[in-house]
């Protein structure tokens, strides 16, 4: 997918974290979880991508990774910018401890 001439990659521990979100979400409320995972989609489309640099830098030294949204006061998407291409990382709730959720490469 492509927005603003850059590629937009979805890192595969990203795709997980969407997944367990909505799996968590579904067994309160399936229509929910399901808007929720799509107003996460826009805003990564229709906001990030269009203004990667609006954000905060990350400035953790965490490994490749540049930047920091915050959706709906709570959920942290991690993502960083290249010149061609933007790759999200990494998504979690705000009650989540990061440390825990970057034991990545």
């Amino acid at each position: 997918m492509i927005e603003n001439e850059r590629d937009l990659i979805f890192k595969d521990i990203f795709l997980d974290d969407l997944i367990r979100l909505e799996d968590y979400k579904k067994q309160y409320n399936p229509q929910k979880a399901r808007k929720l995972i799509s107003d996460i989609y826009d805003f990564l489309l229709f906001t990030i991508a269009k203004m990667p640099f609006a954000f905060r830098l990350y400035e953790e030294g965490l490994k490749g990774i540049t930047h920091r949204a915050v959706f709906k006061k709570e959920y942290v998407i991690y993502y960083d910018v290249y010149e061609h291409r933007i790759e999200f990382i990494r998504i979690h709730h705000t009650s989540q401890n990061p440390e825990d959720i970057f034991l990545i490469e």
